[in-house]
């Protein structure tokens, strides 16, 4: 005890006394209960059984709340000032040429396309082209007052056809004809009916491969002319008509002379 004294104070010995009551306080109880003790020792075992039960689990948790109401929205704050516009960055490097792309190939010839139609026949036909076979075409000719006096019986060459369209070919003298204003064909023979010419000076016709020539008006007695004095026109002096037209000798048989007419050509069959 003596070693202890010097340790014991107050709080030391309050705390000391606590574990002497709390040890020998369950003993007691328990003794207490062992031996009878009457109703008093029952009553506190009672208490002391009830108080060292274990605490019961708690029950289960109960359904959740209703959700509170919303809040109300607060109010948008005020727009911040927008900022300054950056500067512009330098501008990048020139790419450099792109790579040349390949040629394309050839690409193959597509097939031939089938021949047109025919056209229509060109009306006069085509320029640089000779009158087909079986076609006709028309002209004038006539020459004025002519003053012979001086060269009695002379003669006067004047063209009496001059063809737009040439002929294929010249014409032979068989195949030219002089028809007078009657309409009968003078031939060194005498005047006839022409089976070549049926037409007349208003409406100058020729059968294929012929050359007419009609006299629409003659000064009669002055002068004459047959179908041998038609002549082609040309260097040569050959009876006929060449390909481009004819000309005719009027022999002047008086003072004055004047003509005119008109004119059909057409080619041959072919």
């Amino acid at each position: 005890m003596k070693r202890l004294k010097p340790h014991l104070n107050p709080a030391t010995f309050i705390a000391f006394l606590a574990l002497i009551f709390a040890v020998t306080g369950v003993s007691f109880a328990a003794t207490g209960a062992g031996s009878g003790g009457g109703n008093q020792n029952n009553s506190r075992l009672v208490a002391s059984t009830a108080k060292s039960k274990p605490k019961t689990k708690p029950g289960p948790r109960g359904p959740a709340g209703p959700k509170g109401a919303t809040g109300a929205t607060g109010a948008t704050g005020a727009t911040g000032a927008t900022g300054a516009t950056g500067a512009t960055g330098p501008g990048g490097p020139a790419g450099g040429p792109g790579t040349a792309g390949t040629n394309g190939t050839n690409g193959t010839n597509g097939e031939p396309g089938t021949p047109g139609k025919t056209g229509k026949e060109g009306s006069p036909w085509t320029a640089g082209g000779t009158l087909p076979p079986e076609k006709t075409e028309t002209g004038v000719w006539s020459f004025g007052d002519i003053s012979n006096t001086s060269v009695p019986g002379g003669s006067l060459l004047v063209p009496v056809a001059s063809f737009a369209i040439p002929l294929k070919e010249p014409l032979p003298e068989s195949a030219v004809h002089y028809l007078n204003k009657k309409g009968e064909e003078v031939t060194e023979a005498g005047n006839q009916t022409s089976t070549a010419c049926k037409g007349s000076a208003e409406a100058p016709t020729a059968e294929p491969g012929n050359l007419c020539v009609y006299t629409g008006n003659e000064t009669e007695g002055e002068f004459f002319a047959t179908s041998s004095s038609i002549h082609a026109v040309g260097g040569s002096n050959t009876e006929g008509a060449s390909t481009t037209g004819a000309r005719e000798s009027f022999f002047i048989t008086g003072p004055t002379a004047n003509a005119y007419g008109t004119w059909a050509v057409t080619a041959p069959e072919s």
